[in-house]
């Protein structure tokens, strides 16, 4: 039978190794959890809302951009 090793050299792959991840910096993880807060919020929302959003995040940021579409989402749980 063969060895593990010799299959991997008969293959040509390379065995796999491990790369160094950087760790997100604090500025970065702020920005990538805003970012999944906003696409959450987004998909409770349909056409013209999802647009009204998405047109708020790009000029006034993420951030309201967020706070608008919980309004909206908010607004529609009500009726």
């Amino acid at each position: 039978m063969a060895s593990a090793s010799s299959v991997t050299q008969a293959t040509g792959a390379k065995p796999a190794t491990s790369k160094k991840v950087k760790k997100a910096t604090p500025k970065v993880a702020r920005a990538r959890k805003l970012q999944g807060q906003c696409l959450g919020a987004l998909k409770s929302l349909t056409g013209a809302d999802r647009a009204k959003v998405k047109q708020t995040a790009a000029e006034k940021g993420v951030a309201e951009g967020v706070k608008l579409a919980l309004s909206m989402k908010k607004g529609k749980a009500g009726t």
